[in-house]
């Protein structure tokens, strides 16, 4: 009986030893968690008012740090954004209303009022879903383990109007207290601009 143990371990170390070797550098996928689906590779159309981002990050040493991650991906494709849908507002604003671009009144509020649309955006995104991918690679040392991790954040038109408003109210009660009439009649020509615009018009 031990004799056929040694025997079948002896072909077992056989076979293992004769099995081809993985290259160094090949990356295996393992396993999958959350949905994984086609928008981590084409980014959902804006559709409905509703505009989609993704953020990603690859070769995270941890699950939690990759979420992070790309979450903050995410989070920054949003401010721009922000950035652009406000200074096409600002530049409306300011042709119909005839002010100059150096105007030293208007430019540090409204410097003020895009650094807090942004952040309040931002805060008030939606993530709809997320996909954790973990790989095995085959290293000099021997075998490591990464994530790639993608999620998918949403802001709708009508969100970001409700907020844009909050905020610029906001910023006009500032304006007001520093007896700043022009940066606050600025202000609210801008918060009507932005409730006045159709954004987020549906892709072809």
């Amino acid at each position: 009986m031990k004799v056929k143990v040694i025997g079948m371990a002896v072909v077992a170390g056989l076979l293992f030893s004769c099995a081809p070797k993985k290259p160094i550098g090949t990356q295996t996928l393992i396993s999958k968690k959350g949905d994984c689906g086609d928008w981590i590779y084409n980014i959902p159309k804006t559709k409905d008012g509703i505009a989609y981002f993704r953020g990603a990050k690859t070769g995270a040493v941890s699950e939690e740090g990759g979420l992070n991650d790309a979450r903050m991906h995410a989070a920054q494709q949003v401010a721009e954004m922000v950035k652009t849908e406000a200074n096409v507002d600002y530049e409306r604003a300011r042709v119909e209303y005839g002010i100059p671009k150096d105007d030293k009144d208007i430019g540090s509020v409204v410097r003020d009022a895009f650094i807090a649309l942004s952040d309040a955006i931002v805060q008030g995104i939606k993530e709809v879903k997320s996909c954790v991918e973990k790989y095995e690679e085959i290293t000099h040392e021997g075998v490591r383990y990464f994530y790639n991790v993608y999620t998918l954040v949403s802001i709708s038109e009508e969100d970001y109007k409700r907020i844009a408003a909050r905020v610029f109210e906001k910023e006009m009660e500032k304006a007001r207290a520093m007896k700043n009439r022009k940066a606050e009649e600025f202000l609210d020509k801008m918060r009507e601009e932005v409730q006045q615009r159709r954004m987020f018009k549906g892709e072809e």
